[in-house]
């Protein structure tokens, strides 16, 4: 019998739950998502400029959170209880804008700028929304980025398990209790909804 094997089929799930929602947690999926633009640029300055809206959008409002759980403020990175969500949401609304206007400013490359209107229209609603309601902000991520990668690599491998970590990851959510299994959908319904908003309507 393997040590797997012998570990609880509770306990196992639990960390597959627990792993799944801290490698594909909207930070990382964020800039993975960020990295997928500047390819889809095909120019050398787009990686640039991925760079520095990392920083600025991805970051900044990161380590705020960080510091915050660090001062015991908010109980996780993940922000477990929904009030703990308004401020960093704010911080990170204020970010999205100021680095969305930045790159339409400069006449950044397309897909960056389409991801930046995308990432504020979303944190903007998640913040409207988390007044009353906790949306999955990890759903949300995962599923936006299903999109983008639809959009920028055509029906491929990325695509492909992209697609697959959406349930994946709503699952994790709701195994862990962090969510409702109507809080993972309406974060899926989020994270479609805007990207998919931001290629139709070109609002970039």
């Amino acid at each position: 019998m393997s040590i797997l094997q012998s570990v609880p089929t509770s306990t196992r799930r639990w960390k597959l739950a627990y792993w799944t929602s801290q490698i594909l947690s909207p930070p990382v999926v964020g800039i993975v998502a960020i990295g997928l633009c500047a390819l889809a640029a095909h120019t050398h300055t787009g990686w640039l400029w991925a760079l520095a809206y990392t920083l600025f959008a991805v970051i900044v409002p990161s380590a705020y959170v960080v510091y915050q759980v660090k001062k015991g403020t908010i109980s996780d990175f993940h922000m477990e209880r929904r009030e703990e969500r308004i401020r960093p949401l704010i911080l990170t609304l204020a970010c999205a804008v100021a680095a969305w206007w930045v790159l339409w400013l400069w006449d950044s490359p397309r897909p960056l700028r389409l991801f930046a209107a995308a990432n504020w229209l979303q944190t903007l609603l998640f913040l409207l929304l988390t007044t009353r309601w906790k949306v999955s902000m990890h759903t949300a991520a995962i599923s936006g980025f299903s999109v983008l990668a639809a959009a920028f690599m055509g029906a491929g491998l990325v695509t492909l398990s992209a697609s697959v970590c959406v349930p994946m990851v709503a699952w994790s959510r709701v195994h862990m209790r962090r969510h409702t299994l109507g809080q993972t959908l309406g974060g899926i319904v989020l994270g479609v909804g805007t990207v998919t908003a931001m290629l139709m309507a070109g609002l970039y």
